[in-house]
């Protein structure tokens, strides 16, 4: 298939949304299609063998120019490809779902459009509260109804709320992660060697305040705490953990390369995610698949797939924290071992990037099957594996 793909890339823009278009864009290649991210922050070229071109926005002569040479340039290049592309899939329900809904209700573009929403979450958090929040969104939803001709929800929660908006028809394909080798069983960490692992910005989203509030907790225990990652809030962070006297059990990683943070992985305990509101965390699939136990707060993403002894969900409170984590330390071996073969099993069965991969594309083929074809497409060219379109 011919698939363009609005999202940036990483490193240019370090999210869980960006990893998963690098992800989806190789899986899809290496399956034998073909690929062109479109992002407003990713440069032209060609990334770890993926190809991109940038969209043209001038950021620093005001918010409406902004938005406006977004939107144009989005738009031109929508149109430049429109004739070679078989579905356009757009990672973030947001300005570039927006951008290109109007090109399609204005009978310029004739493309099946799948948009796959990054975060639910209350208030403000999530893609669709945000369009929601806009004075033009009774406008945006008659678009997004008409011209939308899939939603992919990466979580049950985002499948509720699209559904609670008015909004489908929704699919439900969740992300997807590179599946490392590994023994047929982990066993569990030594008791001196014992520690939990956080990994993520340093952002009030992901809730590293509330985790270290409950590490101060008696009811907590005794073991240490990594924090991998780096973010606005690192220097707060860092003076929260001497306010509360975690200095001795509480360590600063900095950010992690991929292969430090699955060494990190192999060793730790679990893998903490006291996110107040996620999509789908890249770092609680990347341990789930190293067969590493989560434990999650009900945060609408990868909390829903913790049941039947997997991991362990709590509260989105420092006492629930607190008291979840003491528990979580107090479990035998043995019942960690379990733990720790179905997180495994759960990563194999619902999160390998291969099968979401193989997921999406069956349902690309069906909507590209039932597209009208337009009266002038052509057949397109075939791009250098080189460069770019």
């Amino acid at each position: 298939m011919r698939i363009l793909l609005l999202g940036d890339l990483p490193p240019f823009v370090l999210g869980g949304a960006e990893r998963q278009v690098l992800l989806l864009a190789k899986a899809w290649m290496e399956a034998g299609h073909d690929v062109l991210v479109l992002g407003h922050r990713t440069p032209t070229g060609i990334h770890e063998g993926v190809p991109a071109r940038r969209i043209g926005v001038a950021y620093r002569i005001g918010r409406l120019v902004r938005g406006i040479t977004f939107g144009l340039s989005l738009g031109l290049n929508l149109l430049r490809e429109r004739r070679r592309t078989d579905v356009i899939y757009c990672r973030i329900l947001g300005e570039a779902a927006v951008v290109t809904t109007m090109l399609k209700a204005a009978g310029l573009l004739a493309t099946p459009l799948v948009v796959a929403p990054a975060a639910s979450g209350e208030g403000a958090h999530s893609d669709l509260a945000r369009l929601r929040s806009s004075r033009f969104w009774p406008v945006l939803r008659v678009l997004l109804r008409r011209e939308v001709q899939l939603f992919n929800a990466i979580s049950p929660a985002i499948q509720e709320e699209l559904r609670a908006g008015g909004l489908g028809p929704v699919s439900v394909v969740a992300n997807g992660v590179r599946l490392p080798s590994l023994p047929d069983a982990r066993s569990a960490p030594a008791t001196p060697e014992r520690f939990w692992l956080f990994c993520g910005r340093f952002v009030q989203q992901k809730g590293a305040d509330l985790l270290l509030e409950a590490m101060a907790l008696p009811e907590s225990g005794n073991l240490r705490l990594l924090l991998a990652g780096e973010g606005p809030e690192e220097e707060a962070l860092r003076a929260a953990s001497e306010r509360l006297g975690l200095s001795k059990r509480v360590s600063f990683l900095g950010r992690l390369s991929h292969p430090q943070l699955l060494d990190a992985m192999q060793r730790a305990y679990a893998l903490v995610l006291p996110s107040r509101y996620e999509g789908l965390s890249n770092a609680a699939l990347e341990a789930l698949g190293a067969g590493l136990p989560v434990l999650s707060t009900r945060c609408g993403g990868i909390d829903a797939y913790l049941g039947d002894g997997i991991g362990w969900v709590c509260e989105t409170t420092p006492a629930s924290l607190a008291a979840t984590l003491g528990n979580a330390a107090s479990i035998p071996g043995t019942e960690w071992e379990e733990r720790s073969r179905r997180s495994r099993d759960l990563a194999e069965r619902t999160f390998g990037i291969r099968r979401c991969a193989a997921e999406h594309l069956a349902l690309f083929e069906r909507l590209a099957r039932e597209r009208t074809p337009a009266p002038a497409d052509t057949p397109r060219d075939n791009p250098p594996a080189s460069s770019p379109r």
